[in-house]
């Protein structure tokens, strides 16, 4: 039987013991934590092994009268923690690093094009920008998501959050969002400054120059 990795493999913020199991009777299990393949001669599970870094592990299982079992696969990311949006913003934009935020978020507002999703709390809010669709729980306005992992990446002037795993069921629902009143001027004057950049606000006593046609968000592309 292929073998078992637990805690199974994800994003983690404080050091783990990773155990590994196989169904088979008197199997032999044989790891690696450098990402290469197990082998014969490779390390033989006795103890749960201390993961503290990036690590990927690789195991297999060896028994008698049998074929060698598949290889496991298990990859373990300890992010850089941040405690909110405001913090998260100053990070490096490098597409690289993985930050993960500890306290929760509330989003304001989604679209199906790249499956776009804007979050804030009370200091900042970012753009998760997510193409390839990893966050598969469905949200709705108002909810609190905990956990978001991921990466920065600078489009243009956009700072986005780039997600590298589903942070799981909202954590409650219905949350109000606080919108701070802005006029035009002070929006042009934080270009540059971003205090204001992806979140929801809002500005009095505007209208449409000569209006004409519907108002609509973005397309799917």
């Amino acid at each position: 039987a292929t073998p078992v990795f637990d805690p199974p493999a994800g994003a983690y913020t404080d050091a783990i013991n990773v155990s590994i199991t196989c169904a088979t009777d008197g199997a032999t299990i044989r790891y690696t934590t450098d990402g290469s393949e197990p082998t014969e001669s490779s390390q033989t599970y006795s103890t749960p092994i201390a993961v503290s870094a990036n690590t990927t592990l690789k195991a297999k299982a060896w028994a008698d009268d049998y074929e060698p079992s598949y290889t496991a696969t298990a990859a373990y990311i300890f992010p850089i923690v941040v405690q909110n949006l405001s913090e998260l913003r100053q990070q490096n934009a490098d597409n690289s690093s993985v930050y993960y935020v500890a306290n929760e978020v509330i989003l304001t507002f989604k679209q199906s094009n790249r499956n776009q999703k804007f979050v804030q709390d009370g200091g900042a809010a970012i753009l998760i920008d997510d193409q390839p669709g990893v966050i598969v729980s469905n949200y709705q306005i108002g909810d609190a998501i905990e956990g978001l992992t991921g990466k920065l990446n600078l489009y243009y002037e956009t700072l986005q959050f780039i997600p590298t795993m589903d942070p799981g069921p909202a954590v409650s629902s219905g949350n109000s969002i606080e919108i701070p009143t802005l006029t035009i001027a002070q929006i042009n004057g934080d270009i540059g400054v971003n205090n204001y950049q992806s979140r929801l606000v809002h500005i009095n006593d505007v209208q449409f120059d000569s209006p004409s046609g519907n108002y609509a968000t973005n397309p799917a592309q």
